[in-house]
């Protein structure tokens, strides 16, 4: 609405006047400079009046200014303006636009704060600034004076120098627009050529109408990114949940993004409450998400979210992603691998032994496993020990995703290694183990595609070592 209560002001001051007539038998009255709301008057502009109507205070605001210099389109250009956004009225246009903020981001675009006549403009182009914050291209040819928006688009002064209490207008036979945002995440996919085949894999699951609401960040992949997948063999319904493995709620800038777990808006299938999965970004000299995907190009900003393009796509993780993706659980990753367990906890969630639980220790926890002095000095002592394999597959328990929800005092599941292992509740969530060891849950649900992530503070054991 403040678009339209511009274009309204701006109308109102280009085309109003107020004239006097001569009086044979009176000395003629003291000529009077209108304000803006006196000129529109004068002028007859109907709509633009109940547009800066439907804008309480604007018409205020600009009357008080000091100097301004309006660029006022004609009703003519106004209702141009409507035609082009495919807007029957005011209210239409404000929601083409994007909104109040974006109609104000254009009126100001139509406003100088300082006083220029035509005949105070320099012979040729000369940029000036606008309420805005942006400039506006003004061009003087002999006695044509011509403005150019940042599309690059012209207006004509069709009448210059109507006088006002606080400065001047010029009428302009067309609106101009300023650069703004993307109305919505979609449109910058949309308006990308480097995202075809995301944009119609958005369409095609019905997630473009998705995004033109709400409020997200997409990390995009490029066309490039999607040449080295294939989804040929995939549903419908699992190429739309990797593309929501993609969307995070919210609008998060680079600068807000810190390393961490994000949940996204793609889900698990294995436990029938569909639960968010995880995605692990990792923010250094570069954003990096799951280990590979790299943003390239951040901060594409929309008026409800952010975009950032990603040169890999971001499929959907298993817990060996997940730990893989975070330098915390190096340690852990590194005996992993040694043992060969990663392809085991890597199994689909639909294939025994999965889905999984792992009670994963990071590098502080390993730390703190060789300071109890356990018989372990080193981590290298720890990845020399033949009971390496019995100690990983005890920090896992097999076909079940247990969720901190799922946990109650007492419980005693088996793990993948054999033994059991107690989990409590009173004060915290602890496990002991078969050593009668008690350590701390520190971090819960970090959930993968085939089951979900608990951090632990401590190494446990499965014997007495």
């Amino acid at each position: 609405m403040k678009l339209l209560s511009k274009f309204m002001l701006v109308a109102i001051l280009a085309i109003g006047f107020v004239s006097c007539s001569d009086d044979d038998n009176n000395p003629p009255p003291v000529q009077q400079t209108p304000d803006l709301v006196e000129a529109a008057n004068s002028a007859g502009l109907t709509t633009l009046l109940d547009a800066v109507g439907a804008v309480p205070g604007l018409d205020q605001t600009l009357l008080g200014a000091n100097e301004i210099t309006v660029f006022a389109p004609t009703n003519q250009a106004f209702g141009d303006a409507l035609a082009a956004f495919g807007a029957n009225d005011l209210n239409e246009l404000v929601e083409a636009l994007g909104g109040v903020g974006q109609l104000e981001t254009v009126l100001g675009f139509h406003v100088v704060p300082s006083v220029a006549f035509s005949t105070d403009l320099s012979e040729g182009a000369q940029e000036v600034p606008t309420l805005s914050g942006q400039n506006l291209t003004v061009t003087r040819t002999g006695s044509s004076v011509t403005v150019t928006d940042a599309a690059g688009n012209t207006a004509n002064v069709v009448t210059p120098d109507v006088e006002i209490e606080n400065g001047v207008v010029h009428v302009i036979d067309a609106v101009l627009l300023p650069e703004l945002p993307p109305v919505n995440t979609f449109s910058i996919i949309e308006a990308s050529p480097d995202h075809t085949i995301l944009e119609q894999l958005l369409v095609d699951a019905g997630f473009d109408e998705v995004l033109a609401g709400g409020e997200f960040t997409v990390f995009a992949p490029t066309d490039a990114a999607f040449g080295n997948i294939d989804t040929s063999g995939l549903t419908q319904e699992q190429v739309a949940n990797i593309l929501l493995n993609h969307v995070v709620n919210g609008n998060i800038l680079s600068t807000d993004l810190s390393s961490g777990y994000v949940k996204t808006n793609a889900t698990e299938t294995y436990s029938g409450d569909a639960n968010n999965i995880d995605i692990y970004i990792n923010v250094g000299t570069d954003v990096v998400i799951n280990g590979n995907a790299t943003v390239t190009v951040p901060d594409l900003e929309s008026l409800n979210g952010t975009v950032h393009v990603v040169n890999e796509v971001i499929t959907l993780p298993n817990v060996v992603d997940l730990a893989a993706a975070n330098p915390m659980f190096g340690n852990l990753a590194t005996a992993l691998t040694q043992e060969g367990l990663l392809g085991t906890l890597s199994t689909d969630a639909s294939t025994a032994p999965a889905p999984f639980t792992i009670f994963a220790p990071n590098d502080d926890a390993f730390g703190n496993f060789l300071a109890e002095n356990n018989g372990f000095d080193t981590l290298q002592q720890v990845l020399d020990t033949p009971l390496l394999s019995d100690i990983l597959t005890y920090h896992v328990l097999p076909e079940a995703a247990v969720r901190e929800g799922d946990i109650t005092d007492g419980i005693s599941p088996a793990t993948v290694q054999g033994a059991t292992l107690t989990i409590n509740t009173a004060g915290g969530v602890t496990i002991t183990d078969q050593d009668g060891r008690v350590v701390n849950i520190v971090a819960t649900d970090v959930t993968a595609s085939n089951g979900v992530i608990h951090v632990i503070d401590n190494v446990i054991l499965p014997v007495d070592l």
